[in-house]
């Protein structure tokens, strides 16, 4: 998040695009999986194919909170497998991530895994680089969520319609949302400084009647003092 506020507070026309792909870890094919492992890391690749060789169970929670077994999936890999997250981004990096930053090094691109942040000094290179990774995405039979997707670009005086990222609404999915304050990234927000430090400012006051109703809670004082200790972390 740091990095890209610096990106928008150096580039008066910077444009962010944030995307999310839709059941990720269950849904990456695992032939591009098998491909890509097999070149990138020959260990893991023996590992998955010893232990994905046949279909793998999906699990879900019913409205009780008990796990039910779902279906059988040739598709993804399982949640709660330990290597499962390493296994999908090193496959999302090599396969989409990284041939879209070499057909359009003028665009950055950070990921918290699935998680996708793309950033350009002007609007029109975005769009291209969008394109290409939704396609290098969907050979990899990932698709993006429009719905759960934010276009960003803070407010500038003087911006020419080719720098003016609403220029190119028509280009983009209806149901992608456009903000000019901030948006959130990991949690923590990013933009317009003013509108960053008015979220901070009403964070810390939830934080402090959170922190206010425990240290008056009928509860030993140990008790409390290893809340606050956590809590601190």
């Amino acid at each position: 998040p740091r990095t890209l506020q610096m990106l928008f507070e150096y580039h008066p026309h910077f444009t962010l695009w944030s995307k999310d792909v839709q059941n990720a870890f269950n849904s990456i094919s695992r032939k591009k999986i098998v491909a890509c492992l097999k070149e990138v890391d020959p260990a893991l690749y023996r590992y998955f194919v010893c232990y994905y060789a046949r279909q793998r169970k999906q699990y879900m929670l019913d409205s009780m909170g008990d796990i039910l077994m779902v279906c059988y999936s040739w598709l993804g890999v399982t949640q709660g497998d330990l290597l499962a997250s390493l296994i999908f981004d090193i496959v999302y990096t090599h396969c989409v991530i990284k041939p879209t930053l070499q057909s359009h090094p003028d665009v950055s691109i950070v990921c918290i895994h699935d998680d996708t942040y793309l950033g350009a000094a002007t609007p029109e290179p975005l769009i291209a680089a969008n394109d290409m990774l939704t396609d290098l995405a969907a050979e990899c039979l990932l698709e993006y969520v429009p719905r759960k997707e934010f276009l960003l670009q803070l407010p500038a005086a003087g911006r020419s319609p080719a720098q003016d990222l609403f220029s190119y609404r028509p280009q983009i999915h209806p149901k992608t949302g456009f903000e000019y304050t901030v948006i959130h990234i990991g949690g923590v927000p990013v933009g317009l400084p003013e509108a960053i430090s008015e979220y901070c400012l009403l964070a810390a006051s939830k934080y402090q009647q959170h922190l206010s109703r425990l240290v008056s809670c009928p509860l030993p004082v140990s008790y409390i003092g290893v809340i606050l200790m956590y809590a601190a972390r």
